[in-house]
């Protein structure tokens, strides 16, 4: 039952997790640890069935091997995910970054507009690092493969958003998104999202891989008593067999 639990919650975790970095450039990155628990709540659902046939000998030694290459096999995927949780981190905000600024086009309906409209709506922020990253952006461009001019705080000027950079859908029509820099190089927006997503996608990934650690020590924890079981069933059958002879 646990092997199929834990199955269960990294498939969530990947299906969950992919809505906002399945096109993100490090997502292979981030997905390696739940691949991982993957295959372990998959062997381990095997390891449970082999289990319950622990009686003959040569499946007890199966069930031995197998718990000893889970507990290693996590314990390695434990150590990966803490020692590359920073530099997970900061790949997916990067990524994001570079994103907004060059890869998101005005009009357009790729996966890269699909994911920043999708993560702008659901953690209500706009742009990167703010509403202001959109103003030196290919969006604001008209889609230019190189960006030379932009609105900046220095120049003062308007610049427009995306929709999704709303704080409500209601009454969100071009006039409502367009962001101005005043002569105090200060932003006016009504109804639009200020906050920067990077901060936000950087806490989601944390959440998320403090998770997958956790689930990986627990198996690994498991994996210890289940050898010690092991051990301990494999022991009482030999001396089984030893009294039948």
């Amino acid at each position: 039952l646990l092997g199929v639990g834990i199955l269960g919650l990294s498939i969530y975790l990947y299906v969950d997790s992919n809505y906002y970095v399945v096109n993100v450039d490090s997502s292979e990155l981030y997905n390696t640890p739940i691949f991982v628990l993957m295959a372990l709540g998959a062997i381990m659902t095997l390891v449970g069935f082999l289990g319950c046939c622990a009686n003959f000998t040569f499946f007890s030694l199966k069930y031995i091997f197998l718990c000893i290459t889970m507990g290693v096999a996590c314990g390695v995927a434990v150590y990966w995910a803490n020692t590359h949780e920073e530099l997970v981190k900061e790949r997916v905000q990067k990524d994001f970054q570079n994103m907004i600024k060059e890869r998101y086009l005005k009009g357009g309906k790729s996966a890269t507009e699909y994911l920043i409209d999708r993560v702008q709506k659901d953690f209500q922020c706009c742009g990167a690092k703010g509403v202001e990253d959109w103003s030196s952006s290919r969006y604001q461009q008209g889609n230019k493969s190189k960006i030379d001019i932009g609105v900046s705080k220095e120049t003062h000027g308007t610049f427009e958003v995306p929709a999704s950079c709303c704080s409500t859908e209601r009454n969100c029509d071009r006039n409502r998104r367009e962001v101005t820099f005043d002569s105090n190089s200060k932003l006016k927006a009504t109804g639009i999202n200020r906050e920067g997503c990077s901060e936000k996608v950087k806490k989601f990934v944390d959440e998320k891989w403090q998770l997958i650690i956790t689930v990986g020590v627990v198996v690994a924890v498991v994996q210890l008593f289940a050898l010690i079981f092991a051990f301990c069933l494999c022991c009482a059958l030999c001396c089984f067999d030893s009294r039948m002879k």
